[in-house]
């Protein structure tokens, strides 16, 4: 366990961990394996961040719906 606030800092910002791979991987067997969720890389979850954040921008959720309850 760290508990050193600058140790952690540089482990998660560290390029050799893959964090995601091991944060995410008790998922699968819940979503039956590896999914766009659970991809097996950093690389290959940027690339999925990538794609859907356009649909998070500033602009698009000042667009968005409001959720109003029944």
């Amino acid at each position: 366990m760290i508990t050193d606030p600058e140790l952690a800092k540089e482990v998660l910002h560290s390029p050799h961990l893959d964090k995601l791979r091991f944060i995410y991987q008790f998922l699968d067997p819940f979503l039956g394996g590896v999914s766009l969720l659970t991809g097996r890389t950093d690389a290959h979850w940027k690339a999925v961040r990538k794609g859907v954040a356009p649909s998070f921008s500033a602009g698009n959720m000042r667009c968005a719906p409001v959720a109003r309850p029944p």
